[in-house]
């Protein structure tokens, strides 16, 4: 099979002789399907001229890349000529199920055919053997058997100093740095050797599992509940339902009194057994009494009120609601939120939304936290964060595969926790529990999951960052960095395994987009206002325009008045009108100078539309009165 061998052996492996021969022909062959007119002559020869069903790029006479739109004509290899066209380069495949798998992988832009660029890339099916070669430092190797200039010469002319170098002076340097190659390949073949025989044994453990509970975790495969492109657009509004602006009672009757707040769950982590009022109760309420099982794994409740202080929460300008949503979170109620993000497992979720409560409050405030505690973050230079994914989980197939625009990648609908501590993410793959891998690693290949553990490692930048939450954590130890939901996560680099002596481990390098289309709780409380404020000028805009248009009902109003009458020329119909918009305009100011929080009191709210219909009406009744003012 493509992607990993069968990792775990219950019989000896035998390998084929080792000889200078073979790996003088391996070599030979290596460099013989990385020469660039080499692959263009077996292409050329393989290739079909048909119709492309997708956009794909082809090459001019000039040997520059041109799109080839849909129903156009392209040069391209038909799965049918693949395995032929790979054996005349040396890359030999097993099965017809390989091929399969192959040309689903590397055909991107599913046009039936293989593109001369995707056919290069089939050139180097992606492996487990690759994947351990590419964690080996060979470039920094060689770049230390390499000669350098002198002290007080610049850096500069390092690869001018290279460019000079004799057959003589190569030769030396590839002699030395075989030296460093043995001597990394036999500390590495050797903790290679120790990972397996770790996972042989938690191999047999999870057999004898198996033997007593034939739905182990180790014998089903589940692939991530995840978006696409198009769902990274939408936001979350749709999927949990808009938030009540009444923060901090909303967020309390969903953990304390509406339907599912009393009902038992148990976390996946930890294994902690919890109900969301019980926890809204030691966070909020501080309820002293824990149980002494629940605060296992250095788990600690932080105080409210202490964290309000941090300087972190005073620069993010965090309410109380925010913190503690942050403070919730990172306790067993990760898991309900995570539940309703994700609609998964389906019996979490169904339980809460058939029951209307899907704490959508709660989770639009903790959207609101972190996109702020990540702006006021500092950035360390370089910084690489990772997630584990723990269990039997697949990554979706559109992680690995394009979809109609080009778009490979796919959207995490729940909080994507993420941490600076590599070892953590370790914890949280199971690399230390599970038993291993088998033939159909999904990681290489983009299929079926094996059972190596997956750590994603993502390189956060300026706009795409998490949030530390650390201070606020229940679990400081973790470092946890979280990403909103709706965050897009694609592929950033080649894959690589990592070997240690607790086994072997998928390293995914990632690139995440942080969806930041959701608002802050802040610019929610200014748009109920901005909403009201903005009716309020339409109004105004049409007292205007309809005073303008009654100046003979204003000019009525002005001879019923003696002072008007007796001084024509300061009382004009156009004073007249400018004075009561006047007063109209003084009412807007007074709305606009109330605070975003008062918007949402109901009683506060009715008064001021209230307030707002009736200067209209007013204003035309004073406009039409026939008594004179006194």
């Amino acid at each position: 099979m493509l992607g990993l061998p069968n990792l775990m052996m219950s019989d000896k492996i035998i390998p084929e002789s080792v000889s200078a021969v073979s790996i003088r022909e391996q070599i030979k062959h290596g460099f013989e399907k990385r020469q660039i007119n080499k692959i263009r002559e077996v292409f050329k020869k393989f290739s079909e001229y048909r119709v492309a069903t997708s956009s794909c790029y082809r090459r001019d006479k000039l040997g520059r890349y041109q799109q080839v739109r849909p129903h156009d004509f392209a040069f391209l290899i038909p799965k049918t000529k693949l395995r032929e066209s790979l054996e005349t380069l040396h890359v030999t495949l097993n099965s017809e199920a390989e091929i399969e798998t192959l040309f689903f992988v590397m055909d991107l832009d599913d046009n039936k055919g293989l593109d001369e660029e995707e056919f290069r890339r089939a050139l180097q099916p992606p492996s487990a053997l690759g994947g351990w070669v590419q964690s080996l430092p060979l470039a920094s190797l060689l770049m230390d058997a390499l000669p350098r200039p002198a002290k007080s010469q610049e850096k500069s002319i390092h690869l001018r100093v290279v460019s000079e170098l004799t057959a003589d002076e190569i030769r030396i340097v590839a002699n030395e740095f075989s030296k460093g190659l043995e001597q990394m390949l036999t500390d590495n073949v050797r903790l290679l050797k120790r990972s397996f025989t770790a996972m042989d044994t938690k191999l047999k453990e999870s057999l004898e599992d198996d033997k007593k509970n034939t739905a182990s975790k180790f014998s089903v495969c589940m692939e991530m509940k995840s978006g696409t492109i198009e769902d990274f657009h939408h936001g979350l509004v749709g999927r949990i339902g808009s938030a009540n602006l009444d923060f901090f009672n909303a967020m309390k009757a969903e953990h304390c009194s509406k339907a599912g707040s009393k009902d038992e769950f148990e976390t996946l982590n930890y294994a902690i057994k919890s109900t969301p009022y019980r926890e809204w109760c030691l966070v909020v309420d501080k309820e002293k009494v824990v149980p002494e099982p629940d605060m296992r794994y250095g788990r600690r409740i932080p105080d409210i009120d202490e964290l309000m202080t941090l300087d972190v929460a005073k620069r993010a300008k965090l309410s109380r609601p925010e913190v503690i949503a942050v403070v919730l979170y990172t306790g067993p109620l990760y898991y309900v939120y995570n539940s309703i993000l994700r609609r998964w497992p389906e019996e979490t979720y169904n339980r809460f939304k058939n029951r209307n409560n899907l704490f959508s409050t709660s989770i639009t405030v903790l959207v609101s936290a972190v996109q702020k505690i990540a702006c006021v973050m500092p950035l360390k230079e370089g910084l690489t964060l990772y997630r584990g994914l723990g269990g039997r989980v697949c990554l979706p197939r559109s992680f690995f595969k394009s979809d109609e625009n080009g778009c490979r990648g796919f959207v995490e609908w729940g909080f994507m926790s993420t941490t600076a501590d590599k070892e953590v993410a370790i914890d949280y793959s199971e690399a230390r529990k599970k038993a291993g891998g088998d033939d159909t690693a999904q990681g290489w290949m983009g299929t079926a999951r094996g059972l190596l553990p997956i750590v994603l490692v993502v390189r956060v930048s300026a706009v795409d960052r998490g949030a530390c939450i650390r201070d606020f954590s229940q679990y400081m130890q973790e470092v946890e960095y979280l990403w909103v939901p709706g965050s897009y996560l694609q592929q950033d680099g080649q894959q690589y395994l990592e070997v240690n002596a607790d086994g072997i481990m998928e390293m995914i390098p990632v690139k995440v987009n942080a969806n930041l289309k959701a608002d802050t709780t802040d610019e929610l409380l200014k748009r109920k206002k901005s909403i009201h404020l903005s009716a309020f000028q339409y109004r105004l805009d049409e007292i205007m325009n309809e005073l303008q248009m009654r100046e003979d009902d204003a000019m009525t109003r002005l001879m019923l008045d003696i002072t008007a009458r007796e001084n024509p020329t300061c009382y004009t119909v156009q004073n007249f009108i400018a004075k009561i918009m006047e007063q109209c305009r003084n009412v807007y100011l007074k709305h606009e100078r109330i605070q975003p929080e008062e918007y949402i009191k109901d009683s506060s709210f009715r008064g001021l539309v209230w307030e707002m219909v009736e200067l209209q009406v007013c204003t035309f009744i004073g406009l039409t009165s026939t008594h004179a003012a006194p």
